[in-house]
């Protein structure tokens, strides 16, 4: 045979004896340790990798879990891992993360195979270089090993400078050097593993050689070299423990080695003989830590977990089991940790993180088969089943008695209803097996024989005794019908001899008042049992709109005296006093909206069960309203998968809570889930921006969001637009942790609001511009609002056009055209008040001359007559010119001259020429415009136009936007007047009058006034015209 094939085999049939080991192992000891249940944590949650190196708390609360592939940070509720980087000096040195130490200032120092790097929570960012630290706080030399202690003291192995003591707050730095005295430390002393004890360091190295440091002396207490005497192992890693006893672990490859009250164990299994109890052989152990009651847990490589209590000499183990969320996920164990709330940490080799905690073990799970209904009394669980009849489990020792058709004579194996009445008699109701009494010992099965006296109907599917002791049986198609304490049957109430409005009943119970709460397909009715009165309830027309399904699976009246109501479409809550109704479905938390079963506990919660979940809720009152805080439990928390059956529930008499489904029955203890909590706050964990996750220091749109962590800086600045995320956390740490939270923000939310509890996110998006204060606490579990308060300021930056400066440069802008409209108006008036007081003036003068000239013809020998002014004689210099192209030519030249003028031209002849004088023409338009700009209120606008008349003549128009002429002085405006021309509108006449024509002012229709000028064309050329052959001769003479 092959020597590999041997070896397989030789493995094999060792795996094989282990195996049975632990079978047998399990079945015998440890049955008083409580089972406990874990919760888990693996790469469908966000962790980076399924191999699990170390874990830490921090102080803040986060869990930071270092694995082959990055370092990952746990809030509670969501995992952020960091990454290597080659090209980012900042980022982790390497993926590889195996050791995790918090110092003094909330740094974590990691260690990364063989070196070492400093995390900065507050910037997320990384130092690859801690030895510079450490040069400048006194520890010289590179960095070969590093312990930081649960005092944030630094103890350092260098590789040439020896063994360094270094303390934060003192700043000091003790150096230890190399050498083989008893206060140095041996050069050779390759450091594998640090532990702590008492005000003791423990130092083991690579050969199984132990130092002691004492904390406040600074020295080293003691040496041990006696595994390295004995040569138990050379060079191989080991890891340093020490359990609450005070005894000292030394794990290693080749076997655990345990020093007990001075003395060295060289086996666990003799260590475990001292404690009197019994571990299997061939445990290959991992790793050791103690819990809060001094247990101690072992974690080992493919056997599992075991829980040694010394004190009570027991021990069990534990192993992953196949479908339970609540074992732990993996045999193979490589890490254990407690953290400062007494949780234990468990890292496994493929299988993520599990974690373990007092309260998880509020649920008890028994695999008793498919439970249908349950009852309760001093000393037995009674269960109904769906095919194995009846269970009657003893509450103490767990043994458990089955009667069923084969042993006890009762018609069925089906169970659907029970109840142990106050004289201890146990009932049960069938399906189609009738009434099942134990009483004394005897078993009696009533059945339906459809004889008045006897029992109704075969279909029990509810049991209720009332104050007087008579029980009530709730059938499948009967109604509802009492048997009396005597042992009669009355005639069954149904729908055919009363108000009853269906004969399908699914509960019957007891209200406040002792009246029967009897549910139906038709909601439900209340009934007095004894005088037989019935009233039917419905809310079908309530005034909150809730849309309510009649068919009920099951009603009660809790002791505030609201009636619950459970149907496929949740669990409404109807406040009979103020006629308010209320639902919880799934939308208020519920895992899936149909609720089988419902009860009120010892502390007035009400639990609700849903197909694959049980949730609890507290009712809460104010202002008249009723709050239902709801925490939701299923798999995760150590209950069966489900289904859950329809009314298999019960509430024993000391205050358990037991409910039935496919796969057994459910214990809870509502009072261990009272027990006082860890103080926790919230904390910011991370922001979102349109669902992306905004890390520290990155740009994003050119700007940097976040430079210190969210928790740190407590601000966050964004634009208006923005659709953000804020992720919320607890300084619990717990995997998947339960708490919810509240939150509200000033100016925006008067009333705290609730978040999810799986994953609490606050979400705002296109908040207006302003600053705005978050603030957020936990809500207890039993409803009030923590006092523990985080606050995070939020401003939110206006758009561009309403940022401030925007503001300041539109006012800006705003005053300087306030002010420019304002100079341009004083000079526009100034300019008018000028122009209509040359205007006055001119009318004045013209109204002198007037007067002057009457005065005149009234006494024409006196030697004061007014003398006219003779009509100029011009000396003309006429020439055959283009007359549209002069006037064009002086346009612009006048333009050119005069700022402030426009002259548009309109001539509908593109050249005309005649014979004038172009000096005159030109004169006599430049006093044209000159006496347009002086009478134009604002900018002076000038149309000049020239057109050729049917008779011949040329008509010229120059029309301006001045203040206009009156009416009155239009007839001797062009006059020869004394001392008054001085717009020379008389030579414009003159020069007019030389070239043969006229001029008349008209009125512009948009403001101003329209000189029109008509000259004869004298010399024109006319275009021949082609003539007949028969009229050419009469034409030419």
């Amino acid at each position: 045979m092959p020597l590999a094939l041997m070896l397989m085999t030789v493995n094999m049939r060792r795996m094989i004896m282990l195996l049975t080991l632990m079978v047998s192992f399990v079945l015998t000891v440890g049955a008083a340790i409580d089972d406990i249940k874990f919760s888990r944590l693996d790469t469908r949650d966000g962790l980076s990798n399924s191999q699990i190196l170390c874990v830490k708390r921090d102080s803040k609360g986060f869990v930071w879990i270092g694995t082959p592939y990055g370092l990952n940070r746990y809030d509670g509720y969501r995992i952020k891992t960091f990454y290597s980087y080659a090209k980012d000096t900042t980022t982790l040195r390497n993926n590889y993360v195996d050791e995790i130490y918090e110092a003094y200032d909330g740094k974590l120092w990691l260690k990364q195979g063989m070196n070492y790097t400093i995390f900065d929570p507050v910037t997320e960012s990384c130092d690859r270089h801690p030895e510079r630290w450490l040069q400048q706080h006194g520890v010289a030399g590179g960095i070969e090993r590093l312990y930081i202690d649960k005092h944030h003291h630094f103890w350092v192995k260098t590789y040439d400078t020896g063994f360094w003591h270094y303390n934060p707050y003192t700043k000091e730095a003790k150096q230890f050097n190399f050498g083989y005295g008893r206060q140095e430390f041996n050069s050779d002393f390759g450091v594998s593993s640090f532990a702590e004890i008492g005000k003791s360091l423990l130092v083991s190295s690579h050969n199984g050689e132990v130092f002691c440091f004492n904390r406040e002396k600074n020295w080293i207490s003691w040496k041990d070299a006696y595994i390295r005497e004995k040569g138990l192992f050379n060079n191989q890693e080991c890891k340093l423990r020490t359990d609450a006893d005070g005894n000292l672990w030394m794990i290693t490859v080749v076997g655990c080695f345990v020093k007990s009250k001075g003395r060295w164990i060289l086996s666990y299994k003799e260590l475990a003989k001292r404690w009197g109890v019994e571990l299997p052989d061939g445990l290959s152990i991992w790793d050791i830590c103690s819990d809060s009651k001094k247990r101690v847990w072992i974690a080992t490589d493919h056997t599992g977990l075991f829980l040694v209590d010394r004190q009570a000499h027991e021990v069990r183990q534990f192993l992953t089991q196949k479908n339970d969320g609540t074992s732990i996920s993996e045999n193979t164990l490589r890490f254990l940790y407690r953290d400062q709330q007494g949780r234990i940490w468990i890292g496994t080799y493929m299988n993520g993180v599990n974690m373990f905690k007092e309260g998880l073990s509020n649920f008890r799970h028994l695999d008793l088969g498919n439970i249908t209904t349950i009852t309760s009394d001093k000393s037995f669980f009674w269960l109904g089943t769906n095919d194995a009849g009846i269970i009657r489990m003893d509450r103490k020792t767990g043994e458990q008695v089955v009667f069923d058709r084969n042993n006890s004579g009762i018609a069925t194996n089906t169970m659907v209803s029970s109840l142990v009445s106050r004289d201890g008699t146990v009932w049960f109701g069938t399906y189609e097996g009738g009434l099942i009494r134990f009483r004394g010992g005897a078993i009696t099965n009533f059945r339906s024989s459809g004889k008045p006296g006897e029992l109704a109907n075969n279909n029990i599917w509810s049991i209720c005794e009332d104050r007087q002791g008579n029980i009530w049986i709730g059938t499948l198609g009967n109604g509802i019908q009492r048997l009396t304490r005597a042992g009669r049957f009355d005639t069954p109430i149904t729908s055919h001899n009363s108000i009853l409005v269906s004969d399908y009943i699914s509960t019957v119970n007891l209200t406040k008042k002792n009246w029967l709460m009897v549910s139906h397909s038709n909601f439900y009715s209340i009934v007095n049992p004894v005088s037989g009165k019935i009233i039917n309830r419905n809310i079908i027309d309530n005034k909150e709109g809730i849309g309510i399904t009649e068919s009920s699976i099951c009603t009660m009246e809790d002791s505030r005296g609201l009636a619950w109501q459970g149907s496929s479409s949740g669990a409404t809550i109807w406040d009979t006093k103020t006629n308010a109704v209320y639902l919880i479905d799934m939308r208020s938390g519920l895992i899936g909206s149909t609720v089988n079963a419902m009860v009120e506990d010892n502390n007035h919660t009400v639990w609700l069960v849903t197909d694959h979940g049980v949730s609890n809720v507290i009712p809460q009152q104010k202002d008249g309203r009723w709050n239902f805080i709801i925490r939701t439990f299923n798999s995760n928390d150590g209950l069966q998968n489900g289904p859950f059956n329809q009314r298999a529930i019960c509430k024993t008499a000391d205050g358990l809570i037991l409910v039935g489904g496919q796969e057994g029955l459910d214990v809870i203890n509502p009072k261990l889930m009272r027990e006082e909590k860890y103080k926790e706050y919230p904390v910011f964990s991370g922001l979102k921006l349109f669902e992306q996750d905004v890390k520290v220091g990155e740009k994003i749109d050119g700007r940097i969001i976040l430079r210190k962590a969210l928790n740190i800086c407590r601000a966050v600045r964004l634009k208006y637009n923005d659709q953000f995320t804020i992720q919320l956390g607890s300084s619990n740490g717990e995997i998947h942790h339960r708490s919810r939270f509240l939150y509200r923000l000033d100016g925006v939310n008067n009333d705290w609001i609730r978040t999810e509890e799986a994953n609490p996110n606050i979400t705002y998006m296109s908040l207006p511009s302003g600053s705005y204060t978050l603030r957020v606490r936990m809500l207890n579990d039993d409803g009030t609002i923590g006092s523990e308060e985080a606050t995070l300021t939020i401003i939110i930056q206006p758009p561009f056009w309403r940022s401030w400066w925007m503001i300041m440069m539109l006012l800006l802008v705003a005053a300087f055209g306030i002010w420019w409209w304002r100079k341009n108006y004083m000079r526009r008036q100034a300019k008018r008040q000028a122009a209509f007081a040359l205007r006055l003036e001119m009318e004045k003068r013209q109204w002198m001359a007037e007067m002057k000239a009457s005065m005149a013809a009234e006494q024409p020998a006196t030697g004061d007559a007014v003398v006219e002014e003779p009509v100029r004689h011009l000396m003309m210099h006429t020439e055959y010119a283009d007359l549209v192209a002069v006037i064009k030519k002086q346009c612009a030249e006048y333009v050119k001259g005069n700022k402030g003028v426009k002259i548009s031209n309109v001539m509908l002849i593109d050249e005309l020429f005649m014979e004038f004088d172009v000096v005159l023409i030109k004169r006599m338009l430049n006093i044209l415009f000159t006496n347009s700009q002086k009478f134009a209120a604002k900018n002076c606008h000038i149309s000049v136009g020239l057109i050729r008349k049917d008779n011949g003549n040329v008509q010229i128009q120059v029309a301006d936007n001045g203040i206009g002429v009156a009416d009155e002085y239009k007839p001797h405006m062009f006059d020869h007047t004394a001392g008054v021309d001085e717009l020379e509108l008389a030579l414009v006449k003159d020069i007019i009058v030389a070239h043969g024509g006229t001029i008349e002012v008209k009125d512009n229709p948009g403001g101003g006034t329209i000189m029109v000028i008509d000259l004869p064309a004298k010399g024109m050329v006319e275009e021949a015209e082609i003539m007949d052959d028969d009229h050419a001769d009469d034409e030419i003479k």
